[in-house]
């Protein structure tokens, strides 16, 4: 794609506004004065007037308006008016991504992945706190996806990205991040390769790396994967340890309709959330809200895997990696703990919606 001095600012603008919300999510500096969810009214604000010339025209989605409406109704109903700000904040950087071009979102992906390495370098690779490992590895499978599908770079140099991503990522040392990246890049590769008659050859590369890899790094993946809690204390080394009880006991005996507001998981499990966005939406939004979010989510995966416009294949890698980590991690859009996730799979959802919309326009024009 070609680059402009506007793309430029649009990356810088963006990076800028991901750090901001990290730090804002996060409570690590100053800035964390404000109050999250006014913290991203700020951020929107500076989105509107940096990115549009037209700012008061926006589309809405009815589906994801729906959504946060009841995400909405039921922080009204637990009392938990900085929720209100949040989704509304939410549905409004939401339908700006709607009205952005391809070429726009594409560099919005681009700047948001850029910010969170200023993380890598703020709180280093050892004994890295788990959310910025996931946020690392979230920008790693965003990055080369873009590099993958969207420049001339050779094979050579994504096998050779990759491979340092995985290093860092591994040395980080979270078993979430580990799985959701080596998944997400083994369908990159599938993707990528499946119409070159060369695959089977480049597929035999990608298996002798992968197996290097595991060599290599053999004992601080049996580490991390199978053996880092239990020298914390816990019994049990899966990876549900710390996780499956609050999973358990909220699926047996916690349904209610509209949820139970933000300090749920804090006050009954004394954990800040369900490690699961969808034990998340359960316990702090409600059932109706989860019923909604588990159609918001398969409508995404399944469109993702049904691009056929081979231009758009780098969405598939970072819808795999963002619901890989949603099992495990509170990547929840709507709560935002952790905002590049969340802006993320916010863009790409708008950029599937766009792309569907498109799909049934021609369909219907053909037919008249």
């Amino acid at each position: 794609m070609e680059v402009r001095f506007r793309n430029i600012y649009i990356v810088l603008i963006s990076a800028v506004l991901a750090v901001l919300g990290t730090l804002a999510a996060r409570g690590s500096v100053s800035i964390s004065v404000i109050p999250v969810p006014y913290m991203y009214a700020v951020i929107m604000i500076i989105f509107v007037i940096g990115f549009y010339k037209n700012p008061f025209i926006i589309p809405v989605n009815k589906k994801f308006l729906l959504l946060i409406g009841i995400c909405a109704l039921s922080a009204a109903f637990n009392s938990d008016t900085k929720m209100i700000v949040s989704c509304f904040c939410m549905l409004v950087i939401f339908s700006y991504l709607l009205k952005a071009s391809e070429e726009l979102r594409i560099y919005l992906l681009l700047g948001t992945a850029l910010g969170q390495f200023v993380f890598l370098f703020r709180y280093g690779l050892i004994d890295s706190w788990n959310g910025n490992s996931v946020c690392t590895a979230l920008a790693f499978v965003t990055m080369i996806a873009l590099l993958s599908y969207l420049t001339n770079i050779s094979d050579l140099a994504i096998l050779l990205i990759t491979f340092v991503a995985g290093v860092i990522v591994i040395i980080m040392s979270s078993r979430t991040s580990i799985i959701a990246f080596f998944v997400s890049m083994l369908c990159l590769f599938i993707i990528r390769y499946r119409k070159k008659s060369s695959w089977p050859v480049k597929l035999t590369v990608l298996i002798a790396l992968l197996l290097i890899f595991i060599v290599r790094f053999r004992d601080k993946l049996s580490l991390v994967l199978f053996n880092k809690w239990s020298s914390r204390g816990y019994e049990g080394v899966s990876i549900l340890t710390g996780r499956g009880y609050i999973w358990v006991n909220e699926l047996k005996n916690d349904w209610t309709w509209l949820g139970n507001g933000e300090s749920y998981f804090d006050s009954i499990y004394h954990h800040n959330d369900a490690h699961n966005i969808f034990i998340q939406v359960l316990g702090r939004y409600g059932t109706i809200v989860l019923i909604l979010f588990i159609v918001f989510a398969a409508s995404l995966i399944i469109w993702s895997f049904k691009m056929k416009n081979d231009s758009k294949m780098y969405i598939l890698p970072i819808v795999v990696a963002y619901f890989i980590t949603g099992l495990f991690e509170n990547v929840l859009f709507i709560d935002c703990k952790m905002y590049i996730p969340s802006i993320l799979i916010l863009i790409i959802a708008a950029t599937l919606i766009n792309d569907k919309n498109s799909a049934v326009e021609e369909v219907n024009a053909s037919d008249l």
